[in-house]
């Protein structure tokens, strides 16, 4: 009788063992499925918005504006060579009373201007802008335009300024909208949806 019961407690133990082996086995994969349905490969190319050709007193109002839709890690200001313009200028009188007067004939004559140039460590300090042009032919055809209406003060400066362009990744369509609105008063720059690296 104790044999028997032996046995049967031996017989017992296996079946336990045998049952236990079992279920680790189910569980462990009923775990690696789970966990590869989890898993789920990005790819290496996502949609972006390239703007490029971004040079001078435009590319700090485009900072500006793109800094307000808070982009953080989906945008990228990549170094895009150097450019060479035609800064088309006036030297403005260093006094506010006779900067207000030049504004004044300017607007009378209906001739816009871009800027005045606010740099009180520059020669150029007060110096009204009306462009910074690639081609020298526009430049010229500028100040010919602003002479026959009587400003004869203008100049030309050849400069060489650094180009930037903006790589945003994965854009929203909201950020879309917002950014082509905004490219649309930069008819010199160019932008363009494309692919590009995730990284």
């Amino acid at each position: 009788m104790k044999i028997f019961f032996f046995l049967l407690l031996l017989v017992n133990i296996v079946f336990l063992m045998i049952i236990q082996l079992e279920s680790n086995r189910t569980n462990k994969v009923h775990i690696t499925q789970s966990y590869l349905e989890e898993i789920r490969l990005l790819p290496s190319r996502v949609a972006c918005l390239k703007w490029g050709n971004l040079f001078g007193i435009d590319l700090q109002r485009i900072k500006n504006n793109i800094s307000e839709l808070e982009l953080d890690s989906y945008l990228s200001e990549l170094p895009a060579g150097e450019i060479i313009v035609h800064w088309v200028y006036i030297l403005s009188p260093k006094t506010e009373r006779e900067i207000k007067r030049q504004i004044n004939k300017l607007q009378k004559l209906n001739m816009p201007y871009q800027y005045i140039q606010n740099n009180e460590y520059s020669q150029w300090h007060n110096a009204i802008s009306f462009g910074m042009l690639r081609e020298r032919s526009l430049a010229t055809q500028l100040i010919e335009e602003l002479k026959s209406k009587g400003i004869l003060n203008v100049n030309m400066r050849r400069l060489s300024l650094e180009q930037v362009k903006f790589v945003i990744r994965e854009p929203t369509k909201e950020v879309k909208e917002k950014i082509f609105m905004l490219a649309q008063q930069f008819p010199d720059s160019k932008l363009e949806i494309t692919e590009c690296e995730r990284f």
